[in-house]
């Protein structure tokens, strides 16, 4: 079976628009659980702030990432800055766990 996977959202603005209404989360919004207080944010995770102001001083129990397989906006990146991108995204993870935590990173099988 072939795999045709939709265009990115950067790269096709038409699809971009029809999309975003059904988007509950702007890039910088954290959602709160209003139930379990579980947090979603749109977030960079290589940024220390962005995760210090989606933790608010607390230690998490799971942590779940799907990062970009070395490219950002179609460039792709370095090996040497690729390797120091993920290192802040893991360092921040690693920051914010719990002791008796789980971190799941999801990569692509094609990438």
């Amino acid at each position: 079976m072939k795999n045709n996977p939709l265009p990115r959202l950067d790269a096709d603005e038409n699809l971009r628009e029809e999309l975003l209404p059904y988007c509950r989360l702007q890039p910088g919004e954290i959602w709160t659980d209003p139930v379990n207080g579980h947090k979603v944010g749109c977030l960079d995770a290589a940024s220390r702030m962005d995760i210090e102001r989606l933790m608010g001083g607390e230690r998490a129990q799971l942590a779940v990432h799907d990062p970009p397989y070395n490219l950002v906006a179609f460039q792709e990146r370095t090996v040497a800055e690729f390797i120091n991108w993920c290192r802040k995204w893991v360092e921040n993870s690693w920051l914010y766990l719990d002791n008796n935590s789980a971190l799941y990173i999801w990569l692509g099988a094609d990438q």
